[in-house]
């Protein structure tokens, strides 16, 4: 997403390790799950500064602003009667150690909103992942 990208880069670091070392030990019979948690109110980034030049932020054209705004119909979604309920994220967790072992999924989707696209987006990464290891001669570590 804009305006997010070096929270996204950490993101995807601990993605691509998670999921290495998920085919790394897979043949030790040892599981890597992804949690993947949607948006749930926190107190992540109450101390993150905003820069305040304001001339600076209008040469970012259609993206000036583009943060605060995502900061505020973030807060307000969270602040709304109803908000996401983090504790459904330690729930999926605690799920997820139960279940028993080499049943383990891949990713684990935790999102209150049921928006669609990170779906999507995991099941077209899993085919193509699949037929990567496959053209290596690695089908087995795939799901």
């Amino acid at each position: 997403m804009p305006v997010v990208g070096l929270y996204a880069a950490t993101k995807w670091a601990v993605e691509a390790l998670a999921e290495t070392y998920r085919y790394d030990l897979k043949p030790c019979g040892i599981d890597v799950s992804i949690v993947q948690p949607g948006a749930y109110p926190t107190d992540f980034g109450s101390g993150s500064p905003f820069g305040a030049d304001q001339d600076r932020a209008n040469g970012y054209g259609v993206l000036a602003g583009a943060l605060d705004g995502f900061v505020q119909r973030m807060r307000a979604a969270h602040d709304a009667p109803g908000a996401p309920d983090p504790q459904a994220v330690a729930d999926a967790i605690v799920a997820l150690v139960e279940t028993p072992a080499g049943q383990r999924p891949p990713r684990v989707r935790v999102d209150a909103s049921n928006e669609p696209f990170t779906a999507a987006l995991n099941d077209a990464h899993a085919q193509i992942q699949r037929q990567v290891l496959q053209s290596l001669g690695m089908g087995a570590l795939a799901d």
